[in-house]
Parts: C-alpha cells; sequence; structure tokens
C-alpha cells in the first residue's frame, strides 16, 4: 500500500531524528516522560563547529591583509563540508537490515532522510557560526549567506542523486569520487581564491558550482565583484540535471525492490 503524503513526512522526520541519535555517543541522551531527547545534532555539530574554527582562527590571524576575510572563509568551509559529508553519505547510502524490515520505509525515504539529516545538522551549525561572530563584532551579510546555503543545498542534493546513479556501488567509482571530493575543496575557491589564478584556470573552475557560491559570499566583505562570477549559474546548473532526478529516484527504488541497493 502507497503512503499517503502525510505518512511520508511522518516517516521522513522520524528517520532523521534516528540517524541523528545514531551519531550520539552512548550515554548522553536525555529521557524524560515526554520521550527521549538526542544530543545526537549537537554532538556532531561541534565537531565540525571546533574544525571551521580553527581554521578560519588560523587563516583570519595568520593571513590578516591578505584578502581573507573570516566571515566569508568560515562559510565557505561550512559550505564545503556540507557538501563533503553529503556527497560521502549519499553516494554510497545502504539500508541497515533493521530498517528493511519496514515495509513503509522505501529507499527514497532513507536516502532524503539522511540528506536532511546533514542540511539541518549544517544549518543549525551556520546558525551558531553567525552568533559567534557577531558576538565578535563583525558584520554579517545574512541575505547573502542565507541565499549561497539554499543554492548549496540544492546543488548538494542534484549532485548526490546523480552521483549514485553513476557509482552504484563500484569499489573503484567510490574510491574515485573520493578524490573528487578531496579535490572540490581546492578548485572551489575556498582555500585559493578563484581571482588570482591564471585565466585559463578560471575558465576551467568556472564550470564549477561552488565556486559560483562561494566567491558570492565574499562579495559584501571584500567589495570586488568578478565578472565571471553568476550566482544565477548555480540555479541554471540545477535546472539543467533536475531532468535526470525523477527517472533516478525511479531507478533507486527499483534496485532496492531487487536487492541490489
Amino acid at each position: 500500500m502507497m503512503l499517503n503524503m502525510p505518512n511520508r513526512l511522518n516517516k521522513i522526520v522520524a528517520l532523521t531524528t534516528y540517524l541523528y541519535r545514531k551519531r550520539s555517543p552512548n550515554g548522553i541522551d536525555f529521557k524524560s516522560s515526554k520521550g527521549i531527547f538526542s544530543f545526537g545534532i549537537i554532538w556532531s555539530a561541534l565537531k565540525m563547529l571546533i574544525i571551521i574554527g580553527g581554521i578560519s582562527t588560523i587563516f583570519g590571524i595568520g593571513l590578516r591583509g591578505t584578502g581573507i576575510h573570516i566571515e566569508a572563509f568560515s562559510f565557505n568551509l561550512l559550505f564545503y563540508f556540507c557538501f563533503a559529508e553529503a556527497a560521502r553519505t549519499l553516494a554510497t547510502l545502504a539500508i541497515n537490515p533493521a530498517i528493511r524490515e519496514d515495509k513503509n520505509i522505501s529507499f527514497n525515504i532513507f536516502f532524503i532522510s539522511n540528506y536532511l539529516r546533514v542540511i539541518t545538522q549544517f544549518f543549525i551549525m551556520g546558525i551558531i557560526i553567525c552568533i559567534v561572530l557577531y558576538f565578535f563584532g563583525y558584520k554579517l551579510n545574512i541575505t547573502y549567506t542565507m541565499i549561497a546555503f539554499c543554492l548549496n543545498a540544492i546543488f548538494i542534493f542534484v549532485y548526490c542523486v546523480i552521483v549514485a546513479g553513476l557509482i552504484n556501488k563500484k569499489a573503484f567509482l567510490i574510491e574515485l569520487h573520493d578524490f573528487v571530493i578531496q579535490g572540490m575543496f581546492f578548485i572551489s575557491s575556498v582555500i585559493i581564491p578563484v581571482s588570482i589564478l591564471p585565466n585559463f584556470v578560471i575558465d576551467i573552475l568556472v564550470w564549477n558550482p561552488l565556486v559560483h557560491i562561494n566567491e558570492f559570499v565574499k562579495e559584501p566583505y571584500t567589495n570586488i565583484y568578478l565578472s565571471y562570477i553568476d550566482i544565477y549559474y548555480p540555479l541554471k546548473f540545477i535546472l539543467a540535471f533536475s531532468v535526470l532526478l525523477i527517472p533516478l529516484l525511479f531507478y533507486f527504488e527499483k534496485q532496492y525492490a531487487d536487492g541490489r541497493r
């Protein structure tokens, strides 16, 4: 029997909560008469925030005067780590036997729940970064940041669905994809600003939607608006490849029903 939309949403919310709890160390859940509150979301966020805060502080202090702004750099790191975690999680996603026993949980419901776990975790981390930076006197452009976050999140979903279809549990492609994720750190204008690179390199890197998103975040802090950076480009990229989403999601469900995913 097909689940109606409210039931699907309830399953997604329940699964997302379950996935947070799985990432929580034993013994730190809070139990009350109203249920169990999992600290998994807090624990996961704290570990990543320490990394982002440490790297941002080192670059912000050590490279003062070089044009690197800690406000933009913090969010560039946040967006990249969000992309990397989602790409590693969703591209090789497998449902454990306990969840497979529930016939009302389809592969795509599990896929979307994992996606939401990553996106909501990094959204909360973004709020924490905003609060901390504001506390230390940094002026933030929330509008630019929210636009960039939303585009980054949608791009991640499209990217992960397509890559999951291409990889299809092939060990060699999984290893190759991991190298691609690591390489994206250096070709997405996170550490190395695209503007300092030779023109022939720029012509190649601007095909990467993350370059446009990360440079867009920097604009209100640097007051530098590069002619080859177009925030509409990631949206065009998303729309162009979104035609593959429905066929691939149906393909995933068929593989799951046949026991091949």
